[in-house]
């Protein structure tokens, strides 16, 4: 698992050198950050910590709807390589750089997803019903 933090890294360099856009490249060089120099089943220490893994998930999985409405037939299939991910082939997408893009976010999604599904359950938010209900107007936000 040593190699996911490795693999992120080198996938967070080259979106900060290839991404279009700074808010993206800033998310995803962020997402990097997070994952450089730390072991997956030690990485969340705290509940600060998991927040951060959960915010910068939701911050790509938003990039990535928007890639749907941008490519309503967008499509992708894990690529692999002695079982180990290396990639996601994109499909319905006219312009490659931006199939490029998805594929990294994706890249992104599947090694947050990894360390946020390794963390300790001390360091999840509580499951107090009282604070997670939304309002339908919330919910819209």
């Amino acid at each position: 698992m040593k190699n996911l933090a490795a693999r992120t890294v080198f996938v967070g360099l080259i979106l900060s050198l290839s991404l279009p856009g700074s808010e993206v490249k800033a998310q995803l060089a962020a997402a990097s950050a997070l994952l450089s120099n730390h072991d997956i089943h030690t990485f969340i220490n705290s509940s600060e910590e998991f927040a951060e893994v959960e915010k910068t998930i939701d911050e790509l999985s938003a990039q990535l709807h928007d890639s749907y409405t941008n490519y309503p037939n967008l499509q992708f299939t894990a690529s692999y390589d002695n079982d180990q991910l290396i990639g996601f082939v994109i499909t319905g997408v006219k312009d490659s750089k931006d199939a490029n893009t998805i594929s990294l976010i994706l890249m992104e999604l599947q090694s947050l997803g990894e360390i946020a599904s390794s963390a300790d359950l001390k360091f999840l938010p509580s499951n107090d019903m009282k604070t997670a209900r939304v309002s339908k107007k919330e919910s819209r936000m």
